[in-house]
């Protein structure tokens, strides 16, 4: 009788979030935000852990079955339209993509150093791309989801205000703005290829042992098959991905605290910091890249700003620039934060535990010297 009345509240629980998330996602996709329902599950999340802390969590296998949709999802970007358009300048564009990681690094070290957040937090939320998968893979790397949440959505949120303003006022349209990408509404046939390269994918990634194997196996998988055979169309059907969308959401939502969010609160400042450096030296990295190539300023500082990538492409078509071109630089630069994010950042946080070591063991050598001749001096006193 107990149980039974626990799995009614229970499941009674999971209704009241699935109707908050669902609420939210109908006001946020009427007023236009992109990632809606990644928005509406944080906050429906955060809500009800303020209402009936630890009475929800999202389980492990459902973080892993979200983590391997947005796999498939983020994969399916890589495909021969997105790359041609990209065309000779290819060198340039992954100089100027490895420039923007080795850039974020270097801000999430200051971050680190600057505020409470442990390294892999700090470097995790300063990965300019791909919010969501690194928010899914941030606590396997050591990383407080949360805060990491907090930050990678803080940079989607400022640059969903900015971009489109800024790309309107500084690049007025000049030339034809119809080229925008449409996407294809999935037929029935790729829910079963979805759960075929997520389901395989996160077994493949997990027999050679990778990292945040559940999202980067899928990734790869359906990378390869998108560039192999070009003509399968892989795209994951909507409500699988919303729905993996709101699994991501919730699992970092659900798992907030008062704390949690007295903490974000003391960093924003220092966060908003790091992200007005982080849009600066993309504007640097723009300016380099339309001077080594034949790219417009505008085409380039779309196709460099650091994140939001729904907007960039809403942009791009209203002000005229090239759109294919700007999609297929960010669907690099998005594919090579997540794929890069893992080895990146643990060998960040490697540099900076044995930069700490070494500053303890200069802090302790004198100690114990100082503890070496005191006792040789009392010894002496002693035995005289």
């Amino acid at each position: 009788m107990i149980a039974r009345r626990l799995a009614a509240l229970r499941a009674g629980s999971w209704l009241v979030v699935a109707a908050g998330t669902l609420g939210a996602y109908l006001v946020l996709a009427a007023l236009g935000v992109p990632a809606a329902m990644i928005f509406a599950a944080l906050a429906a999340g955060i809500a009800f852990a303020f209402a009936r802390p630890d009475r929800l969590l999202v389980g492990r296998r459902s973080s892993g079955v979200a983590q391997a949709l947005i796999g498939v999802s983020l994969g399916a970007f890589v495909n021969a339209s997105a790359l041609g358009a990209v065309g000779s300048e290819w060198l340039a564009v992954l100089l100027v993509t490895f420039g923007a990681l080795v850039v974020s690094l270097a801000i999430g070290v200051l971050l680190q150093r600057a505020t409470s957040m442990n390294a892999a937090t700090a470097t995790l939320g300063a990965v300019p791309g791909g919010a969501v998968g690194i928010v899914a893979m941030a606590r396997e790397l050591g990383g407080d989801d949360r805060l990491v949440a907090f930050s990678q959505y803080l940079r989607v949120l400022v640059i969903l205000l900015i971009t489109p303003a800024a790309a309107a006022l500084a690049f007025p349209a000049t030339h034809d703005a119809s080229r925008a990408v449409v996407a294809a509404t999935p037929g029935l046939s790729a829910w079963a290829l979805t759960i075929a390269l997520a389901a395989a994918g996160w077994l493949a990634g997990r027999a050679i042992r990778l990292p945040a194997a559940s999202l980067l196996g899928p990734l790869a998988l359906t990378s390869i098959a998108s560039l192999l055979a070009p003509g399968a169309g892989i795209a994951v059907p909507p409500v699988l991905l919303e729905l993996a969308f709101a699994l991501v959401g919730l699992d970092v939502g659900l798992r907030f605290t008062r704390q949690t969010v007295l903490e974000a609160r003391a960093l924003l400042t220092a966060l908003l910091v790091a992200l007005a450096a982080l849009l600066l030296s993309s504007f640097a990295l723009a300016l380099a890249l339309a001077a080594a190539t034949p790219m417009s300023l505008l085409d380039s500082y779309l196709a460099t700003t650091p994140g939001g990538f729904t907007v960039v492409a809403a942009a791009a078509s209203d002000t005229g620039a090239d759109t294919a071109l700007v999609v297929g630089v960010q669907s690099i630069r998005m594919l090579v934060m997540v794929a890069l994010a893992p080895l990146a950042v643990r060998m960040t946080v490697g540099l900076l535990e044995r930069e700490q070591a070494r500053a303890r063991c200069r802090v302790s050598a004198p100690v114990a010297g100082i503890a070496g001749a005191t006792r040789q001096d009392a010894g002496t006193r002693w035995g005289g």
